[in-house]
């Protein structure tokens, strides 16, 4: 009997329990939502731009003071771009020519060109005038300085220039005598000779009683070996890297300044067509172009010196102050008289010529 009323006790116990569970809420499933994975935006990098190409025609073979110029501008203008321009030099005139150089950066043969005014027949007439005013300068960081100051001065210098974008002004170096047989150690020793002379130092010759003859430097070597001229005036520099050396056995070391100087220019299109921040890098590399063929000047011209006394049997020679008084005399004139032609042209020649004695005198020691 008590076994009964256990199971009936459990019994009821279990169908409450039942009765319970069935009147809970049953507890809703959870899902997790599938992981989605987004790609990232796919980037592309842009291509760099194309650098701005530029040709540089030269004169010149690449081993001469103004091309080793060229060079370390060449160089300096390419990194400061981070190499937006490249500029490919050709040397030798190969793309430009002496006498048309001029007209051939004007009208596109080269982008950017050495400019030579004195191979120029036509036109240049002030410029041709400076170098007969710069007579009494003794070094290229002089020349380069005076004509500096003269360009930047006068609109008529400037204007000579109009068809193209002057950028430098890389100056000549100063000229010695080199003689081959006969050494000239007076005024009076130059009676009778024949001397290929620039045509800026041709008075002083002619006054002295010398044969002043034009001729291409290409020609002075033979012409010195086989005797159909008796010396040339040229830089010392020549001695080197034209074997002048080999030819010749007296140097007069009198530097005489036989130009004002040679140019770098670019075509007007190419100059217009660059960024602004280009044009800028390049105009404040004009000096450094300058001062850079004047370091090179100075080194060629030594080496030219080195090589002179390493051959041996050679003299460099310096004539005398009243010799010199008389040279600078004759230039002076000459200067003089190319002044008055200039003021009879509308030119202020007078003006300039007086102008650049004032700045010899202040720079020249």
């Amino acid at each position: 009997m008590k076994n009964k009323v256990v199971l009936v006790f459990v019994a009821a116990i279990l169908a409450v329990s039942l009765v319970l569970c069935a009147a809970c809420p049953a507890t809703p499933e959870t899902t997790t939502p599938p992981k989605t994975t987004t790609a990232p935006p796919k980037t592309t990098t842009a291509p760099p731009p194309k650098p701005i190409e530029l040709k540089l025609g030269v004169l010149f073979p690449d081993n001469v003071p103004q091309s080793l110029a060229d060079k370390a501008w060449i160089e300096k203008i390419e990194q400061e771009t981070d190499g937006r321009v490249i500029i490919t030099p050709y040397w030798g005139g190969t793309l430009i020519t002496g006498k048309e150089c001029y007209t051939e950066i004007a009208s596109g043969a080269c982008d950017i060109g050495a400019l030579s005014e004195g191979y120029i027949p036509t036109g240049f007439a002030l410029y041709k005038a400076i170098s007969n005013f710069m007579y009494n300068i003794e070094t290229p960081e002089v020349i380069h300085t005076v004509y500096t100051e003269i360009y930047k001065k006068y609109p008529e210098v400037q204007a000579e220039y109009a068809d193209v974008k002057f950028l430098a002004t890389l100056p000549s170096p100063p000229y010695q005598l080199i003689t081959g047989d006969k050494p000239v150690r007076t005024l009076a020793d130059l009676k009778g000779l024949i001397i290929k002379t620039p045509t800026t130092l041709r008075a002083p010759m002619i006054d002295a009683g010398a044969d002043a003859i034009s001729m291409s430097m290409s020609d002075v070597y033979g012409s010195l070996q086989k005797g159909t001229i008796d010396g040339a005036i040229v830089p010392f520099e020549s001695l080197n890297s034209f074997k002048f050396a080999e030819v010749s056995k007296y140097y007069v070391g009198w530097s005489l300044c036989p130009s004002a100087s040679m140019k770098r220019a670019m075509n007007l299109d190419s100059w217009n067509s660059l960024p602004a921040d280009i044009q800028q890098i390049f105009e404040a590399n004009n000096d450094f172009w300058g001062l850079e063929d004047v370091r090179q000047v100075n080194l060629a011209d030594q080496a030219g010196i080195d090589l002179a006394k390493k051959l041996g049997g050679r003299e460099f020679i310096y004539l005398s102050n009243e010799d010199m008084d008389t040279i600078f005399a004759s230039m002076k004139a000459e200067a003089e008289l190319k002044a008055a032609e200039m003021d009879a042209a509308g030119l202020p020649g007078t003006a300039i010529y007086n102008d650049i004695q004032e700045l010899v005198a202040k720079y020249q020691s």
